[in-house]
């Protein structure tokens, strides 16, 4: 009898959780669902979504259908990861509409996550892309208000969006160190802080600037018309003309490395003397690799010794912009659409890849290469370093306008609509700044991306893979 007793508990247990399990999947369904007789036409995920960050008004899906019927709806999707949408209304008649579920919660965990919505006739599913430290990102850029009047203004933005400062201008060229911005706006050298926006200095004989480096308090600026080295503190004038105007600058240990279109010179860092000088045609900005200085040029990729000038080796590989190099990894673009790998001692190629409509410097990050075309619908492209293999790419809205910049797992990217941050591993959209089909007030021509940081270890990234200046 007790076990006869035992075994009808047991049974009644089993049912009630079978029951229980049974309803909470019905839920799950039911949480999901539109509940109205319509199709879903098209989604757009809004907001930026951000780990440890609580989702408000701008975070929201912006659901089209095509109803069949009028009827009310009430939509509260499955709480995942922290966070859910809901929405309720009325639909008064067949035809379009726009439906707009709002999120609420906050994201627990840095992970793509689905959200499933559901009608009587049809289903989404939509990718949550939730990242992290966007907060903490301050990203200087260049936009353009209305280009065809030459109207632009200079931002600093965090990876959300939000604007720290901005001012009216056109900038191109930028340096941040210690938590101070060296920037051209308008043709005046000024030195901003990084967080406040607060004009430190500003130098106004200091003008069109094309380089800017600055070093053990120094600034070093190339202009088109001459080279000045000035005090990173108060912006005085050291020295004036020593050095070739519209010049480049890297320092390596005791050595500055200047270089113009037509030749590359090395001086003492600590005197200032002139080491040595060589007429070459470059086009891009030479990079240091160990005990090289490797050029690119459409007349073929070659390289100097750094002690002496010497050349080293040279190809008749036709190669423009920048190289990338990230202490072990050279990469080239050339001038017939084609990325290369190159072993810095030899100048072998180690790997190509073919892409057509090449824009800019590749970009180097962890173990990927990224490549951006100029036209085209698959803007950027991300390989695998070691083999060159093609991994992901995409097509951000809008025509690419800025270079790329790869800062702490996100690669970024300006297009006329919007500011762009992609995985880079997975190619997932991290960061979106304007969204042309909201009237959202940032939609801007993002014309220069000219560098990341992160306030709290002030790691700044800049174009064409420039972390070894």
């Amino acid at each position: 009898m007790k076990h006869s007793y035992h075994f009808f508990i047991g049974h009644l247990i089993l049912l009630i959780c079978f029951s229980s399990c049974r309803n909470d999947d019905e839920t799950t369904e039911l949480n999901n669902q539109l509940n109205l007789n319509a199709y879903i036409t098209f989604t757009n995920v809004n907001g930026v979504y951000e780990k440890g960050v609580p989702l408000d008004e701008t975070n929201y899906i912006e659901l089209h259908i095509y109803a069949l019927e009028g009827g009310n709806y009430n939509f509260s999707s499955k709480n995942t990861n922290g966070y859910q949408f809901k929405g309720s209304g009325t639909i008064e008649s067949e035809g379009d509409h726009i439906i707009e579920l709002y999120g609420e919660g906050t994201p627990e965990v840095k992970q793509v996550d689905s959200v499933r919505i559901e009608t009587d006739s049809s289903s989404k599913t939509l990718a949550i892309n939730i990242a992290e430290n966007l907060s903490n990102r301050v990203i200087i850029t260049s936009a353009a208000t209305d280009a065809f009047n030459n109207e632009y203004k200079v931002m600093a933005l965090n990876g959300r969006g939000d604007i720290l400062w901005e001012y009216p201008g056109l900038a191109t060229e930028n340096y941040v160190n210690d938590g101070v911005v060296y920037i051209d706006i308008e043709g005046i050298l000024k030195a901003i802080d990084l967080i406040s926006g607060i004009i430190l200095w500003e130098e106004s004989s200091v003008t069109s600037v094309r380089h800017i480096l600055e070093s053990d308090g120094k600034l070093y600026v190339g202009t088109y018309s001459d080279y000045f080295i000035l005090e990173s503190s108060t912006g005085t004038i050291i020295s004036q003309g020593k050095y070739p105007s519209s010049s480049t600058t890297q320092i390596i240990n005791d050595k500055i490395i200047f270089s113009t279109s037509s030749r590359v010179v090395a001086a003492d860092k600590n005197t200032g003397d002139v080491l040595w000088e060589n007429g070459y045609s470059l086009d891009g900005r030479p990079t240091v690799v160990m005990n090289n200085v490797i050029c690119t040029s459409y007349n073929g990729l070659f390289a100097l010794n750094i002690e002496n000038g010497e050349l080293v080796w040279e190809t008749n590989l036709r190669t423009l912009a920048s190289p990338a190099y990230d202490g072990s990894n050279l990469i080239v673009s050339s001038a017939f659409q084609f990325i290369y790998k190159i072993d810095p001692n030899t100048g072998a190629i180690l790997w190509e890849a073919s892409l057509e409509d090449l824009y800019g410097s590749p970009e180097i990050y962890g173990d990927m290469v990224f490549a951006t075309k100029d036209f085209g619908f698959d803007i950027i492209h991300g390989y695998d370093i070691n083999t060159g293999e093609e991994v992901w790419d995409r097509s951000p809205f809008g025509f690419l306008r800025s270079e790329m910049i790869a800062h702490e797992n996100i690669v970024f990217l300006g297009t006329n609509y919007s500011l762009f941050g992609f995985d880079v591993e997975t190619g997932n959209t991290e960061v979106r700044i304007g969204i042309p089909t909201n009237n959202d007030p940032m939609t801007l021509s993002y014309e220069f991306l000219l560098s990341i940081t992160n306030v709290d270890n002030m790691n700044t990234a800049y174009p064409g893979s420039m972390a070894n200046q």
